[in-house]
């Protein structure tokens, strides 16, 4: 007879229990309509202690098809249902394991006889293990565990998982792809391609996501992709009322709107319908003194409002951003699992962190937003030497990106300017895209409001103002092509062409401006912060 055993770390339930498969009734296909489970006899420790025999009784009528069942004793629902006493509750395992150490008794603990013959099965799957250098299989955090498990026990033992059936612990309840009224551990509300992408990450660590949108076109949209990829667990509502509903005590909510004016109307719409101890999370890029306003104002009615800063675009958003926590901490104790899973992993652990009050993570993606864009006009000051004065092709300099991106500058935006300089024009299907592209850049709010708060602060932050003034000086192209045709400069830009010359040149001065750059934008983050 196999025996099965499994056991995991941050699964999708906490369970201690032995399970024992019956093989299919022979007799079953002859009394019922259709294919039954099979029947199973399980004793579990934890949660809510119990043994109980789950088996097949045919349903009532005229109907031949099976209902599942089971014989049970749940000591809970038998023995503590109407309980009033902190005395009177039946404790966990866990628990009477501490209680037994306290009181001296070692009926709950392993012989050692049971002990050595364990370790004579354990010790040569370890030493098989570490000698083979055998790889174990990635799962993700709050799910059943790794598939591969399932099909393993199933090929080999014969095990057939039952996955519709929900014991009964003293209220009847039974698995269903339409989710009741509080079922959702999170809500994300505003479902552009941000909180879109970021709702289906959320779904896809198994937690129960409901969205909702001023559209309702964009709350389909994203059910509809959810079933898509994988038909994960996540629903959308019909409006503001409906989406707080379908939402666990206490309510968590991240919000993706537009910041400003549109933050504001959501939360004043969401609050009506809130209550003390619920959770208000803007995940936009939002300037602090806003967040702290906000909060300050729900303060008063027991809402705790965050600011969370979300970095990575919407690919990001969509695989694992980094996040920047701000808030009560309570309030990030209760968000911290889903988060934590949420996150962009990488060898030191997930990126994520808690910051501090409200509007410290709000300032941190802002200094953050202003470094960046210092680094990306770096890019392409860089880009223009190699073009203008290094003489390089497109296709040549994504060659010096790719390689940079292989060394100490590694980095997400030195990777995607080696694949846009790359890249072939599909539409003209002539030459390369960065040929087509205008020369007018944009920005929303978080370079300036960086500058600002390094001004008020006294931080030179001269590399993140240049960078702001040269998006100041190319968004405005109008003026720019009017001033040309009046203002006269160099005809011609002296290159390089010495071959030997040309590649120690290029490198030695486009990697002096980096360490200038991270100590000035690292002064300017660590000063602020201290304010």
């Amino acid at each position: 007879m196999p025996f099965i055993f499994k056991a995991g770390k941050a699964l999708n339930e906490r369970k201690s229990e032995m399970r024992i498969q019956f093989k299919d009734a022979p007799a079953a296909q002859f009394m019922f309509d259709e294919k039954c489970p099979r029947n199973e006899l399980v004793m579990r420790m934890q949660p809510n202690e119990a043994i109980y025999f789950k088996t097949n009784v045919k349903s009532p009528g005229f109907s031949g098809s099976p209902i599942q069942s089971e014989l049970e004793i749940n000591y809970n629902s038998r023995f503590f249902n109407n309980v009033t006493g902190a005395s009177d509750i039946n404790p966990e395992a866990y628990t009477r394991l501490i209680l037994d150490v306290l009181r001296g008794r070692s009926a709950a603990f392993v012989r050692e006889d049971e002990l050595r013959r364990s370790w004579e099965i354990f010790t040569p799957l370890l030493h098989k293990i570490e000698a083979e250098n055998i790889k174990p299989v990635v799962y993700k955090r709050g799910s059943r565990g790794p598939p591969e498990a399932d099909v393993f026990i199933e090929e080999k033992s014969g095990y057939v998982r039952n996955k519709d059936y929900v014991f009964n612990d003293g209220n009847v309840q039974k698995k269903s792809s339409t989710k009741p009224p509080g079922s959702a551990a999170i809500g994300v509300y505003g479902l552009s391609v941000m909180g879109q992408n970021f709702a289906l990450n959320i779904a896809s660590h198994g937690f129960d996501v409901c969205v909702g949108n001023r559209s309702p076109s964009k709350v389909d949209a994203t059910v509809k992709r959810a079933v898509s990829e994988g038909k994960l667990p996540l629903i959308g509502s019909s409006g503001i009322e409906d989406f707080v509903l379908k939402l666990t005590r206490p309510r968590k909510i991240i919000l993706l709107v537009q910041a400003g004016k549109p933050v504001d109307d959501t939360i004043k719409a969401l609050s009506k319908h809130l209550e003390k101890g619920d959770i208000i999370v803007d995940g936009g890029n939002e300037w602090y003194p806003n967040s702290i306003r906000r909060a300050e104002s729900l303060e008063k009615s027991g809402i705790l409002f965050c600011g969370m800063g979300l970095s990575g675009g919407e690919e990001g958003a969509r695989e694992g951003p980094s996040l920047m926590f701000g808030g009560p901490r309570e309030a990030y104790d209760e968000l911290e699992d889903i988060l934590t899973s949420c996150a962009a992993q990488v060898k030191d652990g997930p990126c994520v962190g808690y910051l501090g009050p409200t509007g410290s993570g709000n300032m941190v993606k802002m200094v953050h937003n202003g470094i960046e864009y210092g680094d990306m006009q770096l890019i392409a000051e860089v880009y223009d030497i190699l073009k203008n004065v290094v003489a390089l092709e497109n296709d040549e300099m994504s060659k010096v990106f790719a390689e940079w991106n292989e060394g100490k500058l590694e980095s997400y935006l030195i990777e995607i300017t080696a694949a846009i300089l790359s890249k072939k024009d599909d539409v003209t299907k002539k030459g390369h895209v960065i040929d087509y592209i205008l020369d007018k850049a944009g920005s929303k709010g978080t370079g300036k409001w960086t500058v600002q708060e390094a001004a008020e602060v006294s931080v030179a932050a001269p590399t993140i103002s240049g960078a702001l003034d040269a998006r100041y000086i190319s968004s405005r192209k109008d003026e720019r092509v009017q001033a040309s045709k009046i203002l006269s400069g160099p005809k011609e830009v002296p290159t390089v062409h010495n071959e030997k010359v040309r590649p120690q040149y290029y490198r030695k001065t486009c990697y002096l401006p980096f360490p200038y750059r991270i100590t000035t934008h690292y002064s300017t983050l660590f000063t602020m912060t201290a304010y």
